[in-house]
């Protein structure tokens, strides 16, 4: 009888166990950046209509962005994703991820893809909360996503996208 009950138990454990512990979270669209959290709205099919890219934020023929998944691609999905021309670098919770996309991205690819959103990436969320609140920092934010901190009181980091090379980078 105990062994019955002991295995009844564990078979219950068993299937809630994927139910506790799953990292879903279904229906969180909200991004956590380090400058807080957003919520992107849905945007997809009105970035394929118009996905208002200015000129300046093209470099060797790609432009960065936020792109929000419904759910986070598998490794077949991301492999579709890179053959479509976009590279996903740093993920961020949740379901998105930077992003590169080639400037003549083709739209009916896309579509395939499951994106729910498609974000620019603002200066203000590539800033840490104690620099951009501190009043004596100049910055100046690079298109190529460099933050160059000009004070002596703070370390200079300089950041670049892996597939930009260092010829392009403009100062």
């Amino acid at each position: 009888m105990n062994q019955a009950k002991t295995l009844t138990f564990l078979v219950v454990l068993m299937c809630l166990s994927n139910t506790l512990f799953a990292q879903k979270h279904i229906g969180n669209f909200d991004q956590l950046l380090l400058t807080g959290t957003q919520t992107p709205v849905e945007n997809f099919n009105s970035f394929l209509l118009s996905p208002e890219i200015d000129r300046d934020e093209i470099i060797q023929n790609q432009f960065y962005r936020l792109i929000q998944f419904f759910e986070i691609p598998t490794e077949l999905e991301r492999r579709t994703v890179e053959e479509s021309g976009i590279q996903l670098f740093d993920y961020l919770p949740h379901r998105t991820y930077v992003a590169s996309i080639p400037s003549d991205f083709s739209k009916e690819k896309l579509r395939d893809l499951n994106i729910r959103s498609i974000t620019k990436l603002e200066a203000t969320q590539k800033i840490t909360l104690s620099i951009s609140s501190d009043e004596k920092v100049l910055l100046n934010i690079i298109q190529t996503s460099l933050l160059l901190l000009f004070s002596n009181s703070y370390r200079i980091k300089i950041l670049r996208f892996m597939n930009i090379s260092t010829r392009s980078t403009r100062w």
